[in-house]
């Protein structure tokens, strides 16, 4: 799965996001955080100030995890019935700039999407 987010730049000066950085996981309900090694921040973020850029977030997940296949997914239904469970297990993200101490959250931006909302009614 791939999120797309805008990201803006409200100083005065450039920011370059530092290799020394950590992007986790929001758990949903207030469960805090969670580490995925395969969870990414996709290229370099630089962002001139006063300006914004999008960034793009992409969480791979394993079928063989999820008890489905690659063909199951290929049926539209049951690959839409994925993707909305997997969505019902996150809250969002949070990326920590250690070097220079910045945090930005990634909200979540589908829990009201009413096939995320129903995914395990």
């Amino acid at each position: 799965m791939e999120f797309r987010y805008s990201l803006e730049n409200l100083t005065d000066r450039d920011y370059t996001l530092s290799s020394d950085r950590v992007l986790l996981r929001r758990m949903p309900d207030g469960g805090g955080y969670a580490s995925d090694l395969d969870t990414e921040l996709v290229g370099e973020v630089f962002i001139p100030a006063r300006q914004k850029m999008s960034v793009l977030i992409r969480v791979p997940f394993k079928y063989e995890d999820f008890n489905t296949s690659p063909e199951e997914q290929r049926d539209e239904k049951k690959s839409g019935a994925f993707a909305d469970r997997r969505l019902n297990r996150l809250d969002g993200f949070g990326l920590f700039d250690k070097q220079n101490k910045i945090q930005v959250e990634f909200p979540n931006g589908w829990s009201q999407w009413e096939p995320v909302k129903n995914a395990f009614k």
